[in-house]
C-alpha cells in the first residue's frame, strides 16, 4: 500500500499499488495514474516540459528519427515511425512489422525528420519483418541503399549502441519519437510530416495485470513494454501551428522508445543526456486508449541477426538474451 495525493483536491488516498496501473477517480472527479512507481500527477514527466536535460534528449532523438509513408494503390495514405541505426556500411530503419506491406520498396516514402530525400524514386532496398498476425513479435526492418547517409541529413545510430533494458525502467522518464497521422502533408512527389516526442514513464511489470484486459492478446515480460497514454502527457512538437497540439497516437507505430541507461545517472543527477538509448518501438493502443505497448528492442535485433547471419555472433555476444529467443521464421520482401 501507498499513499498517493490527488493533484486537484490535495486529498491523500491509500492505494494498492499493485492495482494501480489503471487510472483513479477521486472523489472530487479528477482523473489521473496512480502507477506504483510515478511520482504524484506524472510529477516527473510534467517537471520535463522545461527540462534542460529533456530539450538534449529530444534534440538528439530527432536526428535518428523517420516518417515512413505507405501510398496506396487507392490514394490513401499509411504513416508509421522509425529510427535510422548503422551496422557496419548498411543503414536499417528499425520500424514495427505491421507498417510494412509487400510493395514497400515501390510504395513507401521515407522522409527524415531533419533534412529532406527526393521522394520520386525508392529508397528502400530490402525489407524484413516478422509475421505479428501469427503471434510473433510487431518488429520489422528496412536496409537502405547505399550511400543514403551522405545524400540527406539521416544521423544513424550504431547498433551496438541500443539497450536491452527489458520492461524498460519503470522509475525514469521514457521518451517517444513518432509522427501523429494528423501531422501529414503531401504536394506531388514531395512530403512534410510533423514529429513530435511524447515523455511517459513505463508502467512496472508488477502491475500489467491490472492492464491486460485492455489488450486483445497477453502482455509478455520478455516481449512488451507497456506506457500509460492520455491527451496530458508531456509533449514537444515540431510542427505548423495550426496543427493539434494532443493528436492521437496513430501513426506512431514503429516509433522509438528511448530512455537513459542506469550508468548515465548517478544519484539524481544525469551526466549526459546525449547518451540516450533506443530500448523499444511502438506497437499498438489498448482498446480503451489508455495504454501504449511496444516491443522490447532485444527483438529487433534478433530479427537483424537471423536477416544478416554474417553478424550473428558478434550480436549475440553483446546483447545475451538473444541466445535465449527461438529462431523465428519471418518475411522479406
Amino acid at each position: 500500500m501507498a499513499l498517493k495525493t490527488c493533484p486537484s483536491c490535495k486529498k491523500r488516498h491509500e492505494v494498492n499499488t499493485l492495482l494501480a496501473a489503471k487510472p483513479y477517480l477521486c472523489e472530487c472527479g479528477n482523473r489521473y495514474i496512480l502507477n506504483p512507481v510515478v511520482p504524484d500527477n506524472h510529477g516527473a514527466a510534467n517537471d520535463a516540459v522545461h527540462n534542460p536535460i529533456a530539450d538534449a534528449i529530444s534534440s538528439r532523438i530527432y536526428k535518428h528519427s523517420v516518417s515512413l509513408i505507405y501510398k496506396k494503390l487507392n490514394g490513401s495514405e499509411e504513416l508509421s515511425s522509425g529510427t535510422a541505426i548503422k551496422i557496419d556500411d548498411k543503414i536499417l530503419i528499425a520500424t514495427s512489422g505491421h507498417s510494412l506491406k509487400k510493395a514497400v520498396k515501390q510504395s513507401m516514402w521515407l522522409i527524415p525528420k531533419i533534412g529532406n530525400l527526393d521522394q520520386s524514386r525508392s529508397h528502400i532496398k530490402k525489407c524484413f519483418k516478422f509475421n505479428h498476425e501469427a503471434g510473433k513479435p510487431d518488429v520489422g526492418i528496412l536496409e537502405l541503399n547505399e550511400g543514403i547517409d551522405k545524400i540527406s541529413n539521416l544521423d544513424s545510430i550504431p547498433i551496438k549502441s541500443l539497450y536491452d533494458s527489458t520492461t524498460g525502467d519503470s522509475k525514469r522518464l521514457a521518451f517517444l519519437c513518432g509522427s501523429p497521422s494528423d501531422y501529414i502533408t503531401l504536394e506531388g512527389n514531395e512530403g512534410k510530416v510533423g514529429h513530435m516526442i511524447r515523455i511517459f514513464m513505463p508502467i512496472s511489470a508488477e502491475a500489467w495485470h491490472s492492464v491486460e484486459s485492455s489488450f486483445p492478446d497477453q502482455l509478455d515480460v520478455d516481449r512488451h513494454i507497456i506506457l500509460y497514454h492520455d491527451q496530458n502527457t508531456v509533449s514537444r512538437h515540431k510542427h505548423k501551428s495550426n496543427l493539434p497540439p494532443n493528436p492521437a497516437p496513430h501513426g506512431m507505430s514503429g516509433g522509438g522508445y528511448w530512455q537513459l541507461p542506469p550508468r548515465n545517472i548517478i544519484g539524481d543527477k544525469v551526466w549526459a543526456p546525449s547518451e540516450v538509448e533506443l530500448i523499444g518501438l511502438q506497437s499498438s493502443v489498448s482498446g480503451d486508449g489508455d495504454f501504449l505497448k511496444g516491443f522490447q528492442i532485444a527483438w529487433w535485433i534478433k530479427l537483424v541477426s537471423l536477416a544478416y547471419p554474417e553478424y550473428r555472433a558478434d550480436l549475440e555476444e553483446q546483447f545475451r538474451r538473444l541466445d535465449l529467443f527461438p529462431d523465428l521464421d519471418f518475411d522479406e520482401y
